[in-house]
């Protein structure tokens, strides 16, 4: 009887211990699913297809609902189809999961911008930042929202802070109309040449950076 009680107890905990590693295998497969799938997505939305990655982005969440980078990265390919309503809700399941993912404080933010509210979107651009002060999308987000609001100096000392921190991240900045016209409010003519000689560096084949270069000099030319 003795005997017959130790094999059952050792049989029990062998079935405790299987279940748990099954469990524990399942779990992990899932994950590496999730992942694959997440991936796959995101590689899609960096090829602007938006619509194929919000599929696999669909399929990663019906295995985990709350995978916060597919939640994200679907809100970011509904916002590039313009479909600004729902990117709004699907940015909410993961600031209501995580209140600090930084993607989707800076997407919030971009949406403000984008509805012209300049000074809520520089509210939740700090957020972004109070994270990470040198989150690139954050920084630009401020930047752009700031010249909006007419805040042209304060803008300039955000590109000067990225500018420091990461150039290479910063450098499609001056793709925007408004940096060049940032620079002619304030007839800062000659640090316009060497922010554009800066991007130049970074980007020799950056036409619109000479273009804005040599624009700038001929402005300097008519001040001598």
């Amino acid at each position: 009887m003795k005997l017959k009680q130790i094999y059952q107890r050792n049989q029990r905990h062998v079935q405790v211990i299987t279940q748990q590693l099954i469990k524990s295998i399942r779990s992990r497969t899932r994950k590496i699913k999730v992942e694959e799938l997440y991936k796959q997505g995101y590689k899609l939305y960096y090829d602007d297809k938006y619509k194929e990655g919000i599929k696999f982005f669909d399929t990663a969440l019906f295995i985990n609902s709350k995978h916060l980078n597919s939640l994200c990265y679907k809100a970011k390919c509904l916002d590039n189809l313009d479909n600004y309503n729902d990117a709004i809700i699907w940015v909410g399941k993961v600031l209501y999961i995580d209140s600090k993912h930084i993607d989707s404080l800076e997407i919030t933010a971009s949406f403000l911008y984008y509805l012209s509210n300049y000074n809520d979107a520089i509210i939740w651009a700090d957020k972004a930042l109070s994270i990470d002060s040198k989150h690139a999308p954050s920084l630009r987000r401020k930047c752009e929202s700031l010249h909006g609001m007419g805040k042209y100096e304060e803008a300039l000392k955000i590109i000067d802070e990225a500018l420091n921190y990461n150039p290479n991240s910063f450098y499609s900045l001056f793709s925007k109309r408004f940096l060049l016209f940032i620079f002619i409010s304030l007839y800062k003519y000659q640090k316009a040449v060497v922010y554009y000689d800066k991007s130049i560096q970074i980007n020799p084949n950056y036409s619109q950076s000479k273009n804005r270069k040599a624009k700038c000099e001929k402005l300097i030319n008519k001040q001598q």
